[in-house]
């Protein structure tokens, strides 16, 4: 299956989460979370068609302001059976889900993380965007990537741990159905910088990365 004009962008969005009563449609950078993503969205290259995927009312009157189409998901829904749905309707198209929480993962590296999959994509079914780290972790008390008990070794000498970013992820629709998630069985891990890697997960987090929307436009990466 090509990947060029043969994807569909699905955006999941609901207008009242654990971060905010406005969910997506949390002001940010002078529009909102979910106008954001869209806008974003618009400037990939070749996609085949934007799908805003949501139960809320508000958010697809947004959509229709906004000109792009809606999947209407269940309420309550299980990430699961959303996934597993949404394969069968779209099941000649690679699904690229994009994620309005995380506002710095760039059109620009997006499009990267596309066009180099595009050339690689008959050795995996899937694409997610990731943050490799070499830092000290513990699992249940349990070190993971080194041996606590023994002497302190440096931060270079620990085996770096793959960390899932939940901005991006492309998946062959078959996978996803197979799977009922975003991760495929042989998954191509596309490692993106500290900005594109942030995520909102409270009210905090916006207030928080508010302030560098600026340096997110200095770097020009958008």
């Amino acid at each position: 299956m090509k990947l060029k004009k043969n994807f569909i962008i699905i955006i999941p969005s609901l207008s009242n989460n654990r971060y905010s009563s406005y969910g997506d449609l949390h002001p940010w950078g002078g529009s909102t979370l979910l106008e954001w993503k869209i806008s974003q969205a618009k400037r990939i290259k070749y996609f085949k068609e934007i799908y805003v995927a949501t139960p809320d009312e508000k958010i697809k009157k947004e959509c229709k302001r906004q000109g792009v189409k809606v999947y209407s998901r269940e309420k309550n829904e299980s990430l699961g059976i959303f996934y597993k749905k949404i394969a069968k309707k779209f099941n000649k198209n690679y699904l690229l889900f994009l994620f309005p929480t995380s506002p710095f993962l760039s059109t620009k590296v997006i499009q990267k993380a596309l066009d180099h999959f595009n050339k690689i994509k008959n050795k995996y079914d899937s694409l997610c965007s990731v943050q490799t780290k070499k830092e000290y972790f513990f699992y249940k008390k349990k070190s993971v990537n080194f041996d606590f008990k023994k002497e302190l070794i440096s931060r270079s000498d620990i085996d770096s741990l793959t960390q899932i970013s939940n901005g991006m992820s492309l998946i062959h629709p078959k996978t996803c159905n197979e799977k009922k998630n975003n991760i495929g069985n042989t998954p191509y891990f596309f490692e993106i910088d500290w900005i594109s890697s942030l995520e909102i997960n409270s009210l905090k987090d916006i207030k928080i990365y508010d302030s560098l929307i600026n340096y997110y436009y200095n770097l020009k990466n958008f």
